[in-house]
């Protein structure tokens, strides 16, 4: 049995990727391609539970402390250090529970983020591309896709800061509501990963019109990688 095709898509927040996978599910729907779509961090277990502490932390610490009777410091901040390894950890599961059985499977899968993310936002906008901390993350992510391989092909959205703020919604989370700095520095992160990565990445300006987007960038990739 042939193997399935794992596809990602990555960019800052806001920047277009959930109205890209929405047209790409419909369009490999009306070719007949089985296809999952799935998001980082999230779709298992673990990781939906740890997307919910890594967005919502204070939420969910005064959830604990109702339900278990306990008294932890629901605005006590968490380390970088910490926050890349939850989103790490989160990625392991999903590629145990998620990716490699269903590519194994035959069954092509789309995901909404994936290693390049924490790189970008972790690597490059907590540590502000601190070389150390960015090869322990490569080293890491070798280790946790070692089933799966990378992304056959990875779409970035890049969109300016400015473009990000302009469309965020009235209520943001705690990821969502990071400093100008943190974002600049994640961008300029993103942008370094697709110039490493030419072959694998396809750099999309984001700001254009969606259609445009799908028709002019993604449908040529798509129908080359499943011969349509």
């Amino acid at each position: 049995m042939e193997k399935g095709k794992f596809i990602s898509f990555e960019g800052i927040d806001n920047s277009g990727k959930s109205t890209q996978i929405d047209k790409l599910k419909k369009y490999l729907e009306e070719n007949n391609i089985p296809f999952i779509v799935s998001i980082d961090p999230g779709t298992t277990t673990l990781g939906v539970s740890l997307r919910k502490i890594l967005k919502y932390p204070t939420e969910v610490h005064k959830l604990i402390n109702e339900r278990f009777n306990t008294n932890v410091d629901v605005n006590q901040s968490r380390s970088p250090e910490a926050e890349s390894l939850l989103f790490m950890a989160a990625r392991a599961e999903y590629v145990q529970h998620i990716i490699t059985p269903n590519l194994n499977k035959g069954i092509n899968v789309i995901s909404d983020r994936f290693l390049d993310s924490t790189r970008a936002y972790q690597g490059g906008g907590r540590f502000g591309s601190d070389q150390k901390i960015i090869d322990l993350i490569e080293l890491s992510h070798k280790i946790i896709t070692s089933s799966c391989g990378l992304p056959i092909k990875t779409f970035f959205l890049d969109i300016p800061y400015e473009i990000m703020i302009k469309r965020s919604p009235p209520k943001r989370d705690f990821m969502d509501s990071l400093s100008k700095e943190f974002y600049l520095n994640t961008i300029k992160e993103y942008k370094k990963i697709a110039l490493d990565n030419p072959e694998r990445i396809i750099n999309i300006d984001g700001t254009k019109d969606a259609d445009s987007i799908f028709i002019e960038d993604i449908i040529p990739e798509i129908k080359k990688i499943f011969n349509i």
